[in-house]
């Protein structure tokens, strides 16, 4: 077993020891992948590689000034090569690090490495995706799944009220935590949000047309189908409405309204087919919210409820009378979360295999 280090005077000391006598640095145990105890970025201490992916490498750090323990994704050069490519990922973050909210996962910095690399810090949330916690729990129960509606809609109603929309609200990208013995819920991912103030938008871009028409950007499983098709002037607050209705469907069916083999595919259903009424999914599914999630999916942005704060106002139309039955669920869906569970990259996903629904970029 190594050594407690310094991460700051690099100075090895005796088992036990807590903080380094010559600086007061709290010290740490190296691990076997030879990244722990580095110093990133001159402010921020590896204290292990959680995983690596097409984006590039994320670990589990902490701030040497605060202490707070963060995640620190370091992105592949690659991704930001193209000039463009990097431009548009400094103005998604400038947005991103604007989001202040208890259900939004805020940006804490970002900046480009030493070396090159440009590189995000957030906050490092132990909890496990929506898309998990469906997956163990087969459905979400009406009580718990009105508890986690209202706080993902209460994000969401955040960033649309700061004129910014995600684009790409999925199961994948919302976290279930545990605050205080109750469940909270955080959306990730505001990487491809768009700011619908047009002047605003041209300002952090400084004047440049990043997003084009007949660009898609999303994944296609969650995609609205305007967004399908490739329409990004129809794009607005009614698309991640739809996204919303998607992951609602999920959550209540434990599965998605549409399956296909290919991405493309995905997109033709979400642009042409009816999706399933969820009560042929699962029987249990209450009549009222049934209807309110097919409202979310209906192929006409105008159709569909106008704002998160609207789609809120409907669900809580929907009571849950007996409190033991919401202690029960809550219980239940609690002792999920704080099951031990596979290592991720600090922002709800897993980093044993790759997404199973991957984002689809295509001009």
């Amino acid at each position: 077993m190594s050594k407690p280090y310094c991460p700051i005077c690099e100075s090895e000391f005796k088992r036990g020891t807590k903080f380094c006598p010559n600086d007061g640095a709290e010290l740490i145990i190296r691990t076997k992948d030879g990244e722990s105890g580095k110093v990133f970025a001159g402010r921020y201490t590896i204290l292990n590689k959680l995983g690596s992916g097409g984006m590039g490498v994320v670990y589990k750090a902490k701030q040497i000034t605060t202490g707070k323990t963060v995640a620190i994704k370091v992105i592949s050069k690659k991704m930001t090569a193209d000039p463009e490519n990097a431009t548009r990922f400094q103005r998604e973050m400038r947005i991103q690090s604007k989001l202040e909210h208890p259900n939004i996962v805020t940006v804490y910095d970002f900046d480009k490495s030493p070396k090159g690399q440009f590189f995000i810090v957030m906050p490092f949330v132990d909890g496990k995706s929506l898309d998990e916690l469906v997956t163990e729990l087969g459905y979400i129960e009406l009580p718990v799944f009105l508890d986690l509606a209202f706080q993902i809609l209460e994000g969401v109603e955040y960033a649309h009220r700061k004129g910014i929309i995600h684009r790409d609200l999925k199961a994948e990208n919302i976290i279930v935590t545990e605050l205080e013995s109750k469940l909270a819920a955080m959306i990730l991912d505001f990487g491809i949000a768009k700011a619908m103030d047009a002047e605003t938008d041209a300002m952090s871009l400084g004047g440049a047309n990043l997003t084009k028409d007949g660009m898609i950007l999303g994944t296609p499983a969650y995609m609205s189908p305007e967004q399908g098709r490739g329409e990004i002037k129809e794009i607005g607050p009614a698309s991640d409405i739809y996204s919303l209705g998607i992951i609602f469907y999920q959550m209540v069916t434990g599965e998605l309204p549409f399956e296909s083999d290919t991405p493309f595919g995905m997109i033709a259903k979400h642009i042409n087919e009816k999706p399933a009424k969820p009560t042929l999914k699962n029987p249990k599914v209450n009549k009222s919210l049934e209807t309110i999630i097919l409202r979310c999916l209906k192929k006409e942005p105008g159709k569909r409820y106008a704002s998160a704060e609207n789609l809120k106002e409907a669900l809580e139309g929907l009571s849950v009378r007996q409190s033991k039955t919401r202690a029960s669920a809550t219980m239940a869906t609690l002792a999920i979360i704080r099951q031990p569970r596979k290592e991720e990259d600090g922002f709800g996903h897993d980093t044993d295999s790759p997404p199973r629904r991957s984002r689809l970029l295509l001009s």
